[in-house]
Protein backbone atom coordinates (compact mmCIF):
# COMPACT_ATOMS: atom_id res chain seq x y z
CA UNK A 1 0.00 0.00 0.00
CA UNK A 2 1.53 3.37 -0.42
CA UNK A 3 2.58 5.60 2.35
CA UNK A 4 0.60 8.78 1.78
CA UNK A 5 0.50 10.85 5.15
CA UNK A 6 -3.01 11.38 6.75
CA UNK A 7 -4.15 14.84 7.70
CA UNK A 8 -5.52 15.67 10.43
CA UNK A 9 -7.18 19.45 9.75
CA UNK A 10 -8.13 20.73 6.12
CA UNK A 11 -8.90 24.54 6.99
CA UNK A 12 -6.86 26.88 9.35
CA UNK A 13 -8.94 26.90 12.34
CA UNK A 14 -9.50 30.67 12.79
CA UNK A 15 -9.04 33.81 10.14
CA UNK A 16 -5.71 34.81 9.33
CA UNK A 17 -3.89 37.51 11.40
CA UNK A 18 -0.69 39.54 10.38
CA UNK A 19 1.48 39.44 13.25
CA UNK A 20 2.63 36.37 14.08
CA UNK A 21 2.83 35.66 17.97
CA UNK A 22 -1.25 36.60 17.85
CA UNK A 23 -2.05 34.13 15.17
CA UNK A 24 -0.21 31.19 16.90
CA UNK A 25 -1.75 32.23 20.42
CA UNK A 26 -5.51 32.30 18.92
CA UNK A 27 -5.13 29.41 16.18
CA UNK A 28 -4.85 26.58 18.57
CA UNK A 29 -7.92 27.79 20.55
CA UNK A 30 -10.41 25.72 18.63
CA UNK A 31 -10.55 22.64 16.51
CA UNK A 32 -13.33 22.07 14.48
CA UNK A 33 -14.28 18.60 13.02
CA UNK A 34 -17.62 17.67 11.17
CA UNK A 35 -19.67 15.31 13.71
CA UNK A 36 -22.05 14.97 11.27
CA UNK A 37 -22.63 15.93 7.14
CA UNK A 38 -24.90 15.01 4.32
CA UNK A 39 -24.50 15.57 0.70
CA UNK A 40 -27.35 17.48 -1.56
CA UNK A 41 -28.93 15.05 -4.21
CA UNK A 42 -30.38 17.69 -6.21
CA UNK A 43 -33.23 20.04 -6.12
CA UNK A 44 -37.13 18.90 -5.32
CA UNK A 45 -40.33 20.59 -5.57
CA UNK A 46 -41.95 22.22 -2.57
CA UNK A 47 -44.36 25.67 -2.80
CA UNK A 48 -44.55 26.26 0.74
CA UNK A 49 -44.31 29.95 2.58
CA UNK A 50 -43.61 30.90 6.23
CA UNK A 51 -42.69 28.03 8.09
CA UNK A 52 -40.21 26.00 10.16
CA UNK A 53 -38.85 22.99 9.41
CA UNK A 54 -37.33 20.78 12.47
CA UNK A 55 -34.38 19.18 11.06
CA UNK A 56 -33.01 15.94 13.10
CA UNK A 57 -29.03 15.06 13.08
CA UNK A 58 -27.36 12.89 14.73
CA UNK A 59 -23.76 13.66 16.04
CA UNK A 60 -20.69 11.20 15.94
CA UNK A 61 -18.40 13.09 17.48
CA UNK A 62 -18.84 14.85 20.86
CA UNK A 63 -17.99 18.99 21.57
CA UNK A 64 -17.98 21.53 23.53
CA UNK A 65 -19.51 23.29 20.62
CA UNK A 66 -21.30 23.35 17.62
CA UNK A 67 -21.92 25.44 14.45
CA UNK A 68 -23.91 25.02 11.30
CA UNK A 69 -23.38 24.63 7.67
CA UNK A 70 -26.46 25.93 5.38
CA UNK A 71 -25.88 24.95 1.53
CA UNK A 72 -27.98 26.71 -1.75
CA UNK A 73 -25.78 25.03 -3.98
CA UNK A 74 -28.67 23.39 -6.30
CA UNK A 75 -31.19 26.53 -5.20
CA UNK A 76 -32.70 28.04 -7.86
CA UNK A 77 -33.27 31.40 -5.74
CA UNK A 78 -31.59 32.82 -2.54
CA UNK A 79 -33.04 31.53 0.61
CA UNK A 80 -33.59 33.93 3.65
CA UNK A 81 -33.65 31.89 7.14
CA UNK A 82 -35.08 34.78 9.45
CA UNK A 83 -34.40 32.97 12.59
CA UNK A 84 -32.44 29.39 13.21
CA UNK A 85 -31.88 27.66 16.28
CA UNK A 86 -30.43 24.26 17.42
CA UNK A 87 -31.30 22.10 20.77
CA UNK A 88 -30.79 18.79 21.70
CA UNK A 89 -33.85 16.32 20.77
CA UNK A 90 -35.43 14.37 23.38
CA UNK A 91 -38.08 12.78 21.02
CA UNK A 92 -39.70 13.32 17.78
CA UNK A 93 -39.44 16.95 16.71
CA UNK A 94 -39.37 18.20 20.94
CA UNK A 95 -35.92 18.93 22.22
CA UNK A 96 -35.24 20.08 26.09
CA UNK A 97 -34.68 23.83 24.87
CA UNK A 98 -33.39 25.81 21.75
CA UNK A 99 -30.04 27.85 21.21
CA UNK A 100 -30.02 30.65 18.90
CA UNK A 101 -27.68 30.62 16.11
CA UNK A 102 -26.13 33.57 14.33
CA UNK A 103 -24.48 34.24 11.29
CA UNK A 104 -21.66 37.07 11.13
CA UNK A 105 -23.57 38.08 14.27
CA UNK A 106 -26.91 38.16 12.82
CA UNK A 107 -29.88 36.11 13.81
CA UNK A 108 -31.00 36.15 10.04
CA UNK A 109 -28.79 35.08 7.00
CA UNK A 110 -29.68 34.95 3.25
CA UNK A 111 -27.84 32.59 1.24
CA UNK A 112 -27.40 32.98 -2.84
CA UNK A 113 -27.75 30.40 -5.07
CA UNK A 114 -25.06 28.05 -4.78
CA UNK A 115 -23.51 29.65 -1.88
CA UNK A 116 -22.52 27.81 1.18
CA UNK A 117 -22.47 29.24 4.26
CA UNK A 118 -21.13 28.21 8.25
CA UNK A 119 -22.66 30.13 11.20
CA UNK A 120 -21.04 31.39 14.55
CA UNK A 121 -20.10 29.66 17.27
CA UNK A 122 -22.68 28.01 19.95
CA UNK A 123 -22.37 26.96 23.19
CA UNK A 124 -23.74 23.81 22.89
CA UNK A 125 -21.62 21.00 24.44
CA UNK A 126 -23.08 17.84 23.64
CA UNK A 127 -21.86 13.89 23.42
CA UNK A 128 -21.33 11.82 20.69
CA UNK A 129 -24.55 10.12 19.43
CA UNK A 130 -26.89 12.85 20.30
CA UNK A 131 -29.53 13.84 18.30
CA UNK A 132 -29.38 17.56 17.32
CA UNK A 133 -32.57 19.55 16.44
CA UNK A 134 -32.10 22.40 13.81
CA UNK A 135 -34.80 24.79 13.13
CA UNK A 136 -35.28 26.81 10.59
CA UNK A 137 -37.92 29.45 9.61
CA UNK A 138 -38.66 30.64 6.37
CA UNK A 139 -40.77 33.81 5.59
CA UNK A 140 -41.19 33.92 2.07
CA UNK A 141 -41.75 31.74 -0.42
CA UNK A 142 -40.01 28.83 -2.29
CA UNK A 143 -41.49 26.78 -5.30
CA UNK A 144 -38.25 24.21 -4.58
CA UNK A 145 -35.59 23.55 -2.56
CA UNK A 146 -32.12 21.36 -2.37
CA UNK A 147 -32.46 18.17 -0.26
CA UNK A 148 -31.41 14.80 0.74
CA UNK A 149 -33.07 11.91 1.58
CA UNK A 150 -32.60 10.38 5.19
CA UNK A 151 -33.61 7.24 7.07
CA UNK A 152 -34.46 9.62 9.51
CA UNK A 153 -37.55 11.20 10.50
CA UNK A 154 -37.63 15.00 9.51
CA UNK A 155 -40.75 17.41 10.55
CA UNK A 156 -41.82 20.21 8.93
CA UNK A 157 -44.76 23.18 9.46
CA UNK A 158 -47.77 23.42 7.41
CA UNK A 159 -46.59 25.02 4.21
CA UNK A 160 -49.70 26.82 3.20
CA UNK A 161 -47.97 30.23 4.65
CA UNK A 162 -50.16 29.79 8.12
CA UNK A 163 -47.80 28.89 10.32
CA UNK A 164 -45.01 31.26 11.03
CA UNK A 165 -41.88 31.05 13.13
CA UNK A 166 -41.90 27.78 15.26
CA UNK A 167 -37.86 28.18 16.21
CA UNK A 168 -38.14 28.56 19.51
CA UNK A 169 -40.63 25.95 20.21
CA UNK A 170 -39.28 22.92 22.50
CA UNK A 171 -42.72 21.46 21.78
CA UNK A 172 -42.63 19.58 18.48
CA UNK A 173 -46.38 20.30 18.00
CA UNK A 174 -46.49 22.56 15.49
CA UNK A 175 -44.32 20.28 13.08
CA UNK A 176 -47.29 18.14 11.73
CA UNK A 177 -45.63 17.28 8.54
CA UNK A 178 -43.52 14.16 8.45
CA UNK A 179 -40.98 12.91 6.19
CA UNK A 180 -37.39 11.69 6.13
CA UNK A 181 -36.24 14.59 3.00
CA UNK A 182 -33.48 17.01 5.12
CA UNK A 183 -32.94 20.53 3.27
CA UNK A 184 -30.11 22.98 3.29
CA UNK A 185 -28.64 21.85 6.09
CA UNK A 186 -25.08 19.99 5.09
CA UNK A 187 -22.76 20.00 8.18
CA UNK A 188 -22.68 19.85 11.92
CA UNK A 189 -18.99 20.62 13.01
CA UNK A 190 -18.20 20.43 16.77
CA UNK A 191 -15.48 22.10 19.04
CA UNK A 192 -13.61 18.53 19.39
CA UNK A 193 -12.64 17.06 22.75
CA UNK A 194 -8.84 17.05 21.72
CA UNK A 195 -6.10 17.88 19.24
CA UNK A 196 -6.39 14.68 17.62
CA UNK A 197 -9.78 14.28 16.93
CA UNK A 198 -10.61 13.85 12.92
CA UNK A 199 -13.27 12.78 10.78
CA UNK A 200 -14.09 10.17 8.19
CA UNK A 201 -15.57 10.49 5.22
CA UNK A 202 -17.59 7.56 3.44
CA UNK A 203 -18.64 8.22 0.19
CA UNK A 204 -20.88 6.44 -2.07
CA UNK A 205 -24.40 5.28 -2.96
CA UNK A 206 -27.16 3.84 -1.64
CA UNK A 207 -25.74 1.15 0.05
CA UNK A 208 -23.53 3.92 1.77
CA UNK A 209 -26.58 6.38 2.09
CA UNK A 210 -28.91 3.49 4.10
CA UNK A 211 -31.05 1.99 1.87
CA UNK A 212 -33.76 -0.48 3.33
CA UNK A 213 -32.58 0.59 6.57
CA UNK A 214 -36.19 1.46 9.15
CA UNK A 215 -36.50 4.99 9.22
CA UNK A 216 -35.07 6.05 12.89
CA UNK A 217 -33.29 2.92 13.03
CA UNK A 218 -29.85 3.98 12.64
CA UNK A 219 -28.78 0.63 10.92
CA UNK A 220 -26.69 1.64 8.17
CA UNK A 221 -22.88 0.22 7.87
CA UNK A 222 -21.54 3.88 8.89
CA UNK A 223 -24.19 4.36 11.85
CA UNK A 224 -22.80 0.74 13.24
CA UNK A 225 -19.24 1.68 12.23
CA UNK A 226 -19.61 5.00 14.49
CA UNK A 227 -21.08 2.99 16.91
CA UNK A 228 -18.41 1.29 16.95
CA UNK A 229 -15.94 4.07 16.85
CA UNK A 230 -17.92 5.53 19.65
CA UNK A 231 -18.00 2.55 21.69
CA UNK A 232 -14.23 2.13 21.71
CA UNK A 233 -13.62 5.44 22.79
CA UNK A 234 -12.42 6.67 19.39
CA UNK A 235 -12.09 10.40 18.50
CA UNK A 236 -13.24 9.93 14.84
CA UNK A 237 -16.38 10.93 13.64
CA UNK A 238 -17.78 9.40 10.70
CA UNK A 239 -19.29 11.18 8.00
CA UNK A 240 -21.93 9.71 5.64
CA UNK A 241 -21.47 11.01 2.26
CA UNK A 242 -23.56 8.43 -0.04
CA UNK A 243 -27.00 9.13 -2.17
CA UNK A 244 -28.57 6.53 -3.33
CA UNK A 245 -27.89 5.65 -7.14
CA UNK A 246 -24.51 7.82 -7.46
CA UNK A 247 -21.97 7.09 -9.41
CA UNK A 248 -18.23 7.37 -9.62
CA UNK A 249 -18.30 9.02 -13.03
CA UNK A 250 -20.89 7.35 -15.40
CA UNK A 251 -23.44 10.33 -16.37
CA UNK A 252 -27.27 8.96 -15.59
CA UNK A 253 -26.72 8.12 -11.81
CA UNK A 254 -28.72 9.74 -8.72
CA UNK A 255 -27.03 12.85 -7.84
CA UNK A 256 -23.82 14.73 -9.37
CA UNK A 257 -21.44 11.31 -9.77
CA UNK A 258 -18.83 11.48 -7.65
CA UNK A 259 -15.60 13.10 -9.69
CA UNK A 260 -17.39 16.28 -9.30
CA UNK A 261 -19.18 16.32 -5.99
CA UNK A 262 -16.12 15.41 -4.08
CA UNK A 263 -14.77 18.91 -3.21
CA UNK A 264 -17.85 19.79 -2.11
CA UNK A 265 -19.28 16.67 0.22
CA UNK A 266 -16.19 15.57 1.23
CA UNK A 267 -12.92 17.45 0.95
CA UNK A 268 -14.82 21.01 2.32
CA UNK A 269 -15.52 19.09 5.84
CA UNK A 270 -13.74 19.77 8.52
CA UNK A 271 -11.08 18.13 10.35
CA UNK A 272 -11.23 15.73 7.41
CA UNK A 273 -8.69 12.72 7.93
CA UNK A 274 -9.61 9.79 5.86
CA UNK A 275 -11.64 9.46 3.27
CA UNK A 276 -13.21 5.78 2.36
CA UNK A 277 -14.62 5.27 -1.41
CA UNK A 278 -17.12 2.74 -2.01
CA UNK A 279 -18.65 3.54 -4.95
CA UNK A 280 -18.75 1.60 -8.33
CA UNK A 281 -21.60 -0.36 -8.98
CA UNK A 282 -24.33 1.73 -10.43
CA UNK A 283 -21.31 2.64 -13.15
CA UNK A 284 -21.03 -1.09 -13.45
CA UNK A 285 -25.00 -0.94 -14.11
CA UNK A 286 -24.63 1.71 -16.41
CA UNK A 287 -22.00 0.00 -18.72
CA UNK A 288 -18.72 1.40 -17.83
CA UNK A 289 -15.36 -0.96 -18.11
CA UNK A 290 -13.09 -2.23 -15.51
CA UNK A 291 -10.64 0.27 -16.67
CA UNK A 292 -12.57 3.93 -16.96
CA UNK A 293 -13.83 2.92 -13.06
CA UNK A 294 -10.29 1.94 -11.70
CA UNK A 295 -9.14 5.47 -13.27
CA UNK A 296 -11.88 7.50 -11.85
CA UNK A 297 -11.12 5.88 -8.81
CA UNK A 298 -7.67 6.68 -8.89
CA UNK A 299 -7.99 10.02 -9.58
CA UNK A 300 -10.37 10.32 -6.55
CA UNK A 301 -7.57 8.60 -4.53
CA UNK A 302 -4.65 11.26 -5.78
CA UNK A 303 -7.26 14.24 -4.75
CA UNK A 304 -7.51 13.21 -1.16
CA UNK A 305 -3.96 12.19 -1.41
CA UNK A 306 -2.83 15.82 -2.13
CA UNK A 307 -5.14 16.97 -0.12
CA UNK A 308 -2.59 15.01 2.48
CA UNK A 309 -5.94 12.29 3.73
CA UNK A 310 -5.79 8.64 3.96
CA UNK A 311 -7.42 6.60 1.43
CA UNK A 312 -9.17 3.53 1.85
CA UNK A 313 -11.01 1.60 -0.88
CA UNK A 314 -13.45 -0.90 -0.78
CA UNK A 315 -14.06 -3.44 -2.88
CA UNK A 316 -17.89 -3.96 -4.90
CA UNK A 317 -20.34 -6.12 -3.06
CA UNK A 318 -21.78 -8.61 -5.15
CA UNK A 319 -25.01 -8.03 -7.56
CA UNK A 320 -25.54 -11.16 -9.46
CA UNK A 321 -29.77 -11.07 -10.64
CA UNK A 322 -29.57 -7.37 -9.45
CA UNK A 323 -27.74 -6.01 -12.63
CA UNK A 324 -29.65 -4.69 -15.49
CA UNK A 325 -29.05 -6.78 -18.79
CA UNK A 326 -26.32 -9.56 -18.63
CA UNK A 327 -25.13 -10.94 -15.47
CA UNK A 328 -22.30 -12.74 -16.44
CA UNK A 329 -20.58 -9.64 -17.96
CA UNK A 330 -21.35 -7.17 -15.28
CA UNK A 331 -19.85 -9.75 -12.81
CA UNK A 332 -16.60 -10.06 -14.66
CA UNK A 333 -16.57 -6.62 -14.66
CA UNK A 334 -16.91 -6.05 -11.00
CA UNK A 335 -14.64 -9.11 -10.02
CA UNK A 336 -11.95 -7.65 -12.46
CA UNK A 337 -12.32 -3.78 -10.22
CA UNK A 338 -12.15 -5.75 -6.63
CA UNK A 339 -8.84 -7.59 -7.59
CA UNK A 340 -7.78 -4.05 -8.84
CA UNK A 341 -8.54 -2.61 -5.38
CA UNK A 342 -7.12 -5.29 -3.50
CA UNK A 343 -3.65 -5.37 -5.55
CA UNK A 344 -3.32 -1.49 -5.85
CA UNK A 345 -1.21 0.85 -4.34
CA UNK A 346 -3.40 3.63 -5.11
CA UNK A 347 -5.16 3.09 -1.50
CA UNK A 348 -3.61 2.94 1.86
CA UNK A 349 -5.92 0.09 3.05
CA UNK A 350 -8.87 -1.17 1.63
CA UNK A 351 -11.99 -3.18 3.44
CA UNK A 352 -12.93 -5.93 1.34
CA UNK A 353 -17.01 -5.58 1.54
CA UNK A 354 -17.10 -7.95 -1.37
CA UNK A 355 -16.20 -11.09 0.88
CA UNK A 356 -18.51 -9.95 3.52
CA UNK A 357 -21.81 -10.02 1.53
CA UNK A 358 -21.04 -12.70 -0.84
CA UNK A 359 -22.02 -16.19 -0.92
CA UNK A 360 -19.24 -18.18 -0.52
CA UNK A 361 -20.99 -21.34 -2.85
CA UNK A 362 -21.81 -18.66 -5.32
CA UNK A 363 -19.58 -15.44 -4.72
CA UNK A 364 -21.13 -13.67 -7.75
CA UNK A 365 -24.11 -13.17 -5.71
CA UNK A 366 -25.55 -12.08 -1.92
CA UNK A 367 -25.50 -14.67 0.69
CA UNK A 368 -29.39 -15.18 1.16
CA UNK A 369 -28.61 -14.26 5.10
CA UNK A 370 -28.13 -11.28 4.57
CA UNK A 371 -31.01 -10.45 1.65
CA UNK A 372 -33.43 -7.98 2.62
CA UNK A 373 -37.02 -8.31 2.63
CA UNK A 374 -37.21 -7.12 -1.27
CA UNK A 375 -35.31 -9.41 -2.69
CA UNK A 376 -33.29 -7.22 -4.62
CA UNK A 377 -30.11 -9.09 -4.42
CA UNK A 378 -28.23 -5.37 -4.01
CA UNK A 379 -28.89 -3.82 -0.96
CA UNK A 380 -28.25 -5.92 2.48
CA UNK A 381 -30.50 -6.16 5.22
CA UNK A 382 -29.34 -4.44 8.67
CA UNK A 383 -27.75 -7.70 9.76
CA UNK A 384 -25.60 -7.41 6.30
CA UNK A 385 -24.85 -3.63 7.04
CA UNK A 386 -23.96 -4.42 10.49
CA UNK A 387 -21.52 -7.60 9.02
CA UNK A 388 -19.95 -4.78 7.03
CA UNK A 389 -19.37 -2.55 9.89
CA UNK A 390 -17.96 -5.17 12.28
CA UNK A 391 -15.61 -6.77 9.44
CA UNK A 392 -13.59 -2.86 9.25
CA UNK A 393 -10.32 -3.14 10.79
CA UNK A 394 -10.26 -0.23 13.64
CA UNK A 395 -6.65 0.79 13.66
CA UNK A 396 -6.75 1.86 10.34
CA UNK A 397 -8.21 5.03 11.34
CA UNK A 398 -5.85 5.40 14.42
CA UNK A 399 -2.75 6.45 12.58
CA UNK A 400 -1.58 10.07 13.67
CA UNK A 401 1.19 11.04 10.76
CA UNK A 402 1.18 14.35 9.29
CA UNK A 403 0.22 16.72 8.18
CA UNK A 404 1.21 19.04 5.50
CA UNK A 405 -1.78 19.78 3.28
CA UNK A 406 -1.59 20.17 -0.32
CA UNK A 407 2.41 20.04 -0.23
CA UNK A 408 2.63 21.20 -3.21
CA UNK A 409 -0.22 23.80 -3.93
CA UNK A 410 -1.76 21.59 -6.63
CA UNK A 411 -5.37 21.62 -5.01
CA UNK A 412 -5.30 25.87 -5.73
CA UNK A 413 -7.20 26.94 -9.22
CA UNK A 414 -7.94 30.72 -7.77
CA UNK A 415 -4.17 32.17 -7.22
CA UNK A 416 -4.97 32.45 -3.46
CA UNK A 417 -3.35 30.19 -0.49
CA UNK A 418 -5.70 28.01 0.69
CA UNK A 419 -5.95 23.70 2.03
CA UNK A 420 -4.59 25.22 4.96
CA UNK A 421 -1.68 27.91 3.98
CA UNK A 422 -1.83 31.63 4.41
CA UNK A 423 0.53 34.38 4.25
CA UNK A 424 1.56 36.54 7.45
CA UNK A 425 3.49 39.26 7.97
CA UNK A 426 3.84 43.31 8.36
CA UNK A 427 4.62 43.39 4.56
CA UNK A 428 4.00 41.57 1.10
CA UNK A 429 1.82 39.19 -0.12
CA UNK A 430 1.43 35.53 -1.12
CA UNK A 431 -0.10 32.96 -3.56
CA UNK A 432 -0.13 30.53 -5.91
CA UNK A 433 0.72 30.29 -8.93
CA UNK A 434 -1.26 27.91 -11.39
CA UNK A 435 -0.15 26.33 -14.25
CA UNK A 436 2.61 28.80 -14.73
CA UNK A 437 5.59 26.77 -15.43
CA UNK A 438 7.36 28.01 -12.70
CA UNK A 439 7.07 24.58 -10.23
CA UNK A 440 9.57 22.54 -9.22
CA UNK A 441 7.16 19.48 -9.34
CA UNK A 442 3.41 19.23 -10.91
CA UNK A 443 1.54 22.21 -11.99
CA UNK A 444 1.89 24.80 -9.19
CA UNK A 445 4.13 26.25 -6.82
CA UNK A 446 3.92 28.86 -3.80
CA UNK A 447 5.28 32.51 -4.10
CA UNK A 448 5.92 34.97 -1.37
CA UNK A 449 6.64 38.66 -2.68
CA UNK A 450 7.97 42.08 -1.17
CA UNK A 451 9.40 45.82 -1.51
CA UNK A 452 9.94 45.84 2.25
CA UNK A 453 12.54 45.09 4.44
CA UNK A 454 9.98 43.99 6.73
CA UNK A 455 9.20 40.06 7.13
CA UNK A 456 6.88 38.41 5.09
CA UNK A 457 5.95 34.53 5.12
CA UNK A 458 3.46 31.50 4.35
CA UNK A 459 2.46 28.86 7.30
CA UNK A 460 0.61 26.46 7.72
CA UNK A 461 -0.97 24.75 10.93
CA UNK A 462 0.16 20.76 10.91
CA UNK A 463 -0.43 18.19 13.42
CA UNK A 464 2.43 15.52 14.67
CA UNK A 465 2.49 12.99 17.16
CA UNK A 466 4.72 14.25 20.83
CA UNK A 467 8.32 12.92 21.30
CA UNK A 468 8.81 11.84 17.91
CA UNK A 469 11.64 13.02 15.75
CA UNK A 470 11.06 14.71 12.39
CA UNK A 471 12.32 16.46 9.15
CA UNK A 472 10.90 19.56 7.48
CA UNK A 473 12.04 19.87 3.99
CA UNK A 474 11.17 22.17 0.93
CA UNK A 475 12.23 23.40 -2.70
CA UNK A 476 12.70 27.08 -3.17
CA UNK A 477 14.02 29.26 -5.89
CA UNK A 478 14.38 33.26 -5.38
CA UNK A 479 14.76 37.07 -7.29
CA UNK A 480 18.61 37.92 -8.25
CA UNK A 481 17.92 40.28 -5.29
CA UNK A 482 17.07 38.41 -2.76
CA UNK A 483 18.33 39.32 0.68
CA UNK A 484 20.23 37.16 3.59
CA UNK A 485 17.75 36.31 5.88
CA UNK A 486 15.20 33.32 4.54
CA UNK A 487 13.82 30.95 6.86
CA UNK A 488 12.42 27.37 7.13
CA UNK A 489 11.14 26.78 10.31
CA UNK A 490 8.78 25.26 12.89
CA UNK A 491 7.10 27.21 15.09
CA UNK A 492 5.71 25.79 18.81
CA UNK A 493 2.24 27.05 19.92
CA UNK A 494 3.86 29.94 21.61
CA UNK A 495 5.13 31.70 18.56
CA UNK A 496 8.50 30.94 19.48
CA UNK A 497 10.31 29.42 17.41
CA UNK A 498 11.78 25.82 17.76
CA UNK A 499 14.13 24.91 15.02
CA UNK A 500 14.60 27.06 11.63
CA UNK A 501 17.05 26.97 8.83
CA UNK A 502 18.19 30.51 7.13
CA UNK A 503 18.98 29.18 3.43
CA UNK A 504 19.08 32.91 2.33
CA UNK A 505 22.62 32.86 1.28
CA UNK A 506 22.69 29.56 -1.01
CA UNK A 507 19.62 30.75 -2.92
CA UNK A 508 19.33 29.93 -6.21
CA UNK A 509 17.64 32.31 -8.93
CA UNK A 510 17.95 30.22 -11.75
CA UNK A 511 17.11 26.55 -10.34
CA UNK A 512 15.43 25.20 -7.02
CA UNK A 513 17.13 23.76 -4.23
CA UNK A 514 15.93 21.56 -1.12
CA UNK A 515 16.65 22.96 2.26
CA UNK A 516 15.62 20.63 5.87
CA UNK A 517 15.69 21.19 8.98
CA UNK A 518 15.49 18.62 12.06
CA UNK A 519 13.41 18.61 14.99
CA UNK A 520 11.52 17.27 18.17
CA UNK A 521 8.04 17.60 18.64
CA UNK A 522 8.61 17.48 22.79
CA UNK A 523 5.20 17.57 24.43
CA UNK A 524 3.34 19.49 21.25
CA UNK A 525 0.82 17.68 19.12
CA UNK A 526 0.21 20.67 17.37
CA UNK A 527 2.75 23.16 15.43
CA UNK A 528 3.08 25.49 12.58
CA UNK A 529 5.61 25.22 9.64
CA UNK A 530 6.44 28.44 8.35
CA UNK A 531 9.06 30.06 5.56
CA UNK A 532 9.44 33.63 4.45
CA UNK A 533 12.33 36.09 4.40
CA UNK A 534 13.35 39.91 5.21
CA UNK A 535 15.23 42.43 4.09
CA UNK A 536 13.05 42.64 0.96
CA UNK A 537 14.63 45.35 -1.85
CA UNK A 538 12.65 48.20 -2.89
CA UNK A 539 12.36 47.04 -6.48
CA UNK A 540 10.79 43.92 -5.34
CA UNK A 541 12.14 40.75 -4.28
CA UNK A 542 10.23 36.90 -4.32
CA UNK A 543 11.03 33.33 -3.55
CA UNK A 544 9.02 30.23 -5.20
CA UNK A 545 7.81 27.58 -2.72
CA UNK A 546 6.64 23.74 -4.01
CA UNK A 547 7.07 20.07 -2.08
CA UNK A 548 6.92 20.95 1.45
CA UNK A 549 7.06 17.68 3.90
CA UNK A 550 7.15 16.96 7.21
CA UNK A 551 8.63 13.59 7.36
CA UNK A 552 8.81 11.36 11.23
CA UNK A 553 12.40 10.43 11.19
Amino acid sequence: MSSSSYKLFRKPLIAIGFVFTLFLNQAFAQTWVSAWGTSITGTSSLSASNFSCRWIARATLGGSGVRLRLSNVFGDAPITFAAVTVGIRTNSANVNSTSTVTFAGSNSVTINTGQEISSDYIDLPISAQTDLAVTLYVPGSIDSFPYHTEFTSQYCSTFDGSAGDHTEDSSGSAFTSVATTIGWLTAIDVVAPDSTSAAISAIGDSITDGYNVATDSYGGWTDVLSQRLNGASSDRSILNAGISGNTVFQNGGNGVPAVSRFGRDVLEQSGLAYVILFEGTNDINLGASAADLESNLTSLANTAHAEGLGVIGATITPRHNGWSGDQDSKDSIRDAVNQWIRATSVYDKYIDFDAVIRDPNAPEQMNSTYLNAAMDWIHPNVQGYAAMANAIDLSIFSANKIIVRDPSFEQSSSGSFANGWFHYGASGSGGVDVNASKAHTGNNDGWIFTTSPNWTGAAQNVMVTANTNYTLSAWFTCSQNFGKNAYLGISDQNGGSKSEVNWGDACSSTQYNQYSVQFNSGSLTQMQVYMGFNNGQSGGSWILIDDVQVTPR
